[in-house]
């Protein structure tokens, strides 16, 4: 990426900072999300999942909700190809 900006140790400092924390916060889907979605298809309905998340973790909220069946470990080298239903 061009930032305009040349990345030199003048323009970027890394001597004397000090690494005082880190942040992250959890948004889990609602509970009764995965029944709705289990409901939906019983009903015939086509349950689609879209965001701006990477996929990842958008998988990995997909597994939670029903909508994407991975088994362990499978999840960081999924493809669409490899997606099927849950629940």
């Amino acid at each position: 990426m061009d930032f305009g900006v040349e990345l030199t140790a003048k323009n970027v400092p890394l001597n004397g900072m000090t690494f005082i924390g880190m942040l992250a916060i959890m948004d889990p889907p609602r509970a009764d999300v995965p029944d709705a979605i289990v409901k939906c298809r019983k009903a015939g309905i086509k349950v689609f999942m879209v965001t701006g998340d990477h996929q990842i973790t958008a998988a990995a909220i997909a597994v939670q909700v029903c909508l994407l069946f991975l088994l362990a470990g499978q999840i960081s080298k999924f493809s669409i190809l490899d997606w099927s239903f849950a629940c």
